[in-house]
């Protein structure tokens, strides 16, 4: 895994977040503590994220939906990337649901 900050923008609404980069296939199989409350955990999904319920309703989103990911390269510059939101979860830790991504 590697963790990373971002900010995740949808229209006019921009949330800052933690992200954790993992291989998705890998650990589905294992990694079940987050629970699923509306789509399904990633797995296969090119461009998929999947979302803390406090990030989703901030952003007012729901599995389907569009989201751009803005971060830093390690060469300072910004970058950007369209992902699909595949599902989202809550843990009942309202900060790790309000700023976490996957």
């Amino acid at each position: 895994r590697v963790s990373f900050p971002a900010l995740i923008k949808r229209g006019t609404t921009s949330v800052s977040g933690s992200g954790q980069g993992v291989e998705a296939e890998n650990e589905a199989g294992f990694f079940t503590s987050l629970n699923i409350i509306k789509g399904v955990t990633l797995k296969d999904q090119p461009k998929g994220i999947l979302l803390g319920y406090g990030l989703a309703k901030a952003l007012d989103v729901n599995p389907g939906d569009i989201v751009t990911l803005m971060v830093n390269s390690i060469f300072d510059d910004i970058t950007q990337d369209n992902f699909t939101v595949v599902g989202i979860f809550q843990t009942g830790n309202a900060d790790f649901d309000g700023k976490i991504f996957r």
